[in-house]
C-alpha cells in the first residue's frame, strides 16, 4: 500500500459526522495519528470528513506533500511533517480554519511554489532549534509565526528507580530518546527506570551519570543530566572506604571475619548508623565510651603516675543506635565471616570522626578511620582484643578507630613514656582489659614496674604466684 485513497471511497461517505478508525478502535481526538511508514502518497482532502482527526503525523518515507492534501480538513489542528520533506504543494494546508500549528523537522526549508496555507500568520511553525532563522527568511515559510524548537537542560536530577517525566510541555508527545549512557537508565514513554548497581565504597563517587534527551514531536527537546544512586552498597572491613557524599540507599551490608578474635572485644568505625535489635545481639556485642579517669589502684587515697588509667565503656542494648562515623566497640560470639545489613538508610561520606574525654592532665581523643593509618606513639585494639599501646611505626587497617593522648598543661613532657597502664572496663563484662605494649624499645622508663591485671602496683616477680602480669608495659604469664 502506498496511498490512503480508501478513505475517500464511498463507503466512507462525505458526511461531517463521520469518526475514523484505525484497526477496528476509533481514534481519539487527543492523539496523533501516524500515518504508516509505508504511506508515500495521500489524495486530496482524505481525512476532510473525520471531525476526530484533529492531529496528524506523516511519516518518514514522504519526502513530498502534494497540493491541496489537507485542503478544507476544518477539523485539522496540528500537522507533523518528517526531516525527510523536500517539498509542499500550493493550497497544502488552505482552507484549515482550526489550523494551530505546523510542525516541520527538515532542517533544510521544504521547497514551495506558492502559498501552502489561507492565515499563516495565525499558524506557529514549529522548527528543529537552530534553524529558525533559516525558515524567517525563507519564501512562504517567512509568513507563518516561525517559532523554534527549545533545548530545556535540567543539570544533575537525582532519580528514584522509577520516574515520570513530567515537566514538559502537555500538547507535546515524547518523538524519541537519546540516552548517552543506557547502562544507567532505560527511557521508554514518558518514565525513566534506573538500572541497579552496588557500590563497594572504594571510589569517591557512589553514583553513576547519563545524559538523557526527550525529543518532542513539536521539535523540543529536554535534556536531564542524570545521577543514579546505587541500590545497594556492600562494605569489606579492612578496605579503603572513600565515598565524599551522603545519601540514601535501600540496603547495605557490612562484613567483617572475627577468627581468633572472636569473643574479644574489637574496634568498630563505619559510615552508617545500626539500630540495635536483639536478633543483631544474638550474634554481637557492642559498647561506647563512657568516660576517662585514673585509678587508685593501690587505694592509698592518691593517685600515682604509675597507677594505671581506667576507660569505662557501656554496653550498647537493644533499641540504641550506633551512629555513622562513631568510634564503638564490637564483639562476636563466634568466628568466621559475619555480615551486619541495615536498608533503607543513609550512608555517610568518609570522615575522621573523633570522640574526646580528658581528666585534670590529659585529653584522650577517639579517632575512627577509614583507610590504613599509622599508629606509632598511639593506642588501639590488638589483634587478640586487648587495648595497645604502639611505639614503632605500625599500620591500621580500615573500620577501626586509635586513642591519641594530647596533654592539657601546654607542655609535652609529661607525654614522654606515656605507655602506662590502661584498664578497659565495659560495663556489664566480668573481665577487664589491660594495656599491652608492641614493640616497646627496651630503653623505656618503666623497666622493673610490675602490675597486676587490675592496675595495682606489685614488687618482688619471682615471689608472685603463677598469672598474668603486666611487666615494663607487657603482658606477661608467670608460671
Amino acid at each position: 500500500m502506498t496511498n490512503l485513497e480508501y478513505l475517500t471511497n464511498s463507503s466512507y461517505g462525505t458526511a461531517e459526522t463521520k469518526r475514523l478508525s484505525v484497526k477496528g478502535t476509533v481514534l481519539s481526538e487527543s492523539l496523533v495519528l501516524n500515518i504508516p511508514e509505508d504511506i508515500t502518497y495521500i489524495p486530496n482532502a482524505a481525512f476532510r470528513y473525520f471531525w476526530n482527526v484533529t492531529r496528524i503525523k506523516t511519516p518518514e518515507s514522504m519526502e513530498t506533500i502534494n497540493s491541496s492534501t489537507f485542503y478544507g480538513h476544518n477539523y485539522l489542528k496540528e500537522i507533523i511533517l518528517p526531516s525527510t520533506v523536500t517539498s509542499v504543494g500550493s493550497s497544502a494546508f488552505s482552507s484549515c480554519t482550526n489550523l494551530e500549528r505546523v510542525v516541520c523537522w527538515a532542517t533544510t526549508c521544504p521547497s514551495v511554489t506558492s502559498s501552502i496555507a489561507t492565515d499563516p500568520g495565525n499558524v506557529i511553525l514549529k522548527v528543529p532549534a537552530g534553524t529558525g532563522s533559516l525558515y524567517k527568511s525563507a519564501n512562504v515559510w517567512k509568513d507563518f509565526n516561525v517559532a523554534e524548537g527549545q533545548v530545556n537542560t535540567t543539570n544533575w536530577t537525582l532519580l528514584t528507580r522509577q520516574t515520570r517525566i513530567m515537566n514538559i510541555d502537555s500538547d507535546a508527545r515524547i518523538k524519541d530518546w537519546v540516552v548517552s549512557n543506557p547502562s544507567v537508565v532505560n527511557a521508554n514513554g514518558n518514565q525513566v527506570t534506573a538500572n541497579d548497581f552496588t557500590y563497594d565504597g572504594t571510589t569517591g563517587i557512589p553514583y553513576k551519570t547519563t545524559t538523557i534527551t526527550a525529543i518532542m514531536d513539536n521539535c523540543d527537546q529536554y535534556v536531564w543530566n542524570i545521577k543514579i544512586n546505587p541500590r545497594e552498597v556492600t562494605l569489606t572491613d579492612g578496605n579503603a572506604y572513600k565515598n565524599t557524599v551522603d545519601f540514601e540507599t535501600e540496603k547495605i551490608s557490612y562484613t567483617r571475619t572475627f577468627n581468633a578474635t572472636a569473643g574479644k572485644w574489637q574496634c568498630l568505625y563505619v559510615p552508617f548508623d545500626i539500630e540495635v535489635t536483639d536478633e543483631l545481639l544474638e550474634d554481637f556485642d557492642f559498647a561506647e565510651l563512657y568516660m576517662v579517669s585514673y585509678h587508685d589502684a593501690n587505694n592509698n587515697g592518691e593517685i600515682e603516675d604509675n597507677e594505671p588509667l581506667r576507660m569505662t565503656f557501656s554496653r550498647i542494648y537493644a533499641g540504641k543506635t550506633l551512629h555513622a562515623n562513631m568510634p564503638y566497640y564490637i564483639r562476636s560470639k563466634s568466628s568466621g565471616k559475619k555480615t551486619i545489613e541495615v536498608t533503607n538508610t543513609t550512608l555517610k561520606a568518609a570522615a575522621n570522626g573523633s570522640v574526646n574525654c580528658s581528666t585534670t592532665k590529659h585529653e584522650y581523643t577517639l579517632v575512627g578511620i577509614y583507610n590504613t593509618t599509622n599508629i606509632n606513639g598511639r593506642y588501639t585494639m590488638a589483634s587478640d582484643g586487648t587495648f595497645s599501646y604502639y611505639t614503632k611505626d605500625t599500620n591500621l587497617k580500615a573500620n577501626r578507630w586509635y586513642m591519641e593522648v594530647t596533654s592539657r598543661t601546654g607542655s609535652g613532657a609529661d607525654l614522654e613514656n606515656y605507655a602506662r597502664p590502661i584498664e578497659i572496663v565495659v560495663e556489664g563484662d566480668e573481665e577487664t582489659t589491660g594495656i599491652l605494649t608492641i614493640d616497646a624499645d627496651a630503653s623505656s622508663s618503666q623497666n622493673d614496674k610490675i602490675y597486676t591485671l587490675d592496675g595495682r602496683q606489685v614488687t618482688d616477680y619471682d615471689t608472685l604466684p603463677s598469672g598474668i602480669y603486666i611487666v615494663n608495659g607487657k603482658k606477661v604469664y608467670k608460671k
